[in-house]
């Protein structure tokens, strides 16, 4: 069963799916986020990477573009005598990225078209046992449109080495959407429902969060609590 939330800034949509959860990431597999600015305008890209070694896949995000699952054509990381690289090629929309780092940041070019932007790039594992004991709660917020306001409440769950979320509208009686994609590396948690274009990237300070959420390439400020 399905309810869509009216709103002419946010046409949400929770998929029911009777509590099931999906892990956001496991062991074999790792993400890339970043935020690209053009034009004066900032985009979230994140990049979704499986296996391991020289047999790496991966898919792209644009949530402010309202873009999803695009294929990387190729992707590697490797290690060098003073830190890490990191590159990959988005052939349908060319795009290639060449970056450098130590640890879980790389800074680098994102170059489409010709085009070359600064872009600085963090891993987010999604099984930092100290960052998800931390972010496991129920978080509860408003999201603020020009047509109303509606409540949300996040249910992050760390159990058995496995980080996993929910997401409610209790405005609409509709509990349970699941979140197929959710990470935490120290203060930050970012969170996808990929089929619904949803995306949500916040700070926690104690026991708030502040960030934005996003859905069809439109964002607004949300701030939760717990």
């Amino acid at each position: 069963m399905s309810r869509p939330l009216h709103s002419s800034l946010i046409a949400f949509l929770l998929v029911i799916a009777g509590g099931v959860t999906s892990d956001a990431q496991t062991e074999s597999g790792h993400l890339w986020y970043g935020m690209l600015v053009a034009a004066g305008a900032q985009i979230p890209l994140l990049l979704h990477v499986s296996g391991s070694g020289t047999s790496l896949s991966a898919t792209a995000d644009s949530p402010g573009q309202a873009a999803f699952g695009a294929s990387v054509d190729s992707i590697s990381e490797s290690s060098i005598d003073d830190g890490q690289t990191l590159r990959f090629t988005i052939s349908s929309v060319k795009a290639t990225y060449n970056g450098t780092g130590k640890g879980d940041t790389m800074s680098g070019v994102f170059v489409q078209n010709a085009s070359t932007t600064p872009l600085v790039l963090k891993r987010f594992t999604g099984y930092d046992a100290n960052a998800a004991n931390a972010a496991a709660a129920d978080w509860a917020g408003v999201l603020k449109t020009p047509t109303g306001t509606l409540h949300l409440v996040l249910h992050v769950n760390f159990k058995s080495g496995a980080l996993s979320a929910t997401l409610d509208s209790p405005d609409q009686n509709v509990y349970g959407g699941v979140i197929d994609t959710i990470a935490v590396d120290k203060n930050e948690l970012l969170f996808e429902m990929t089929p619904l274009h949803i995306f949500y990237v916040g700070s926690i300070n104690g026991n708030a969060m502040s960030g934005m959420f996003t859905q069809g390439g439109i964002s607004v400020p949300m701030t939760f609590a717990r």
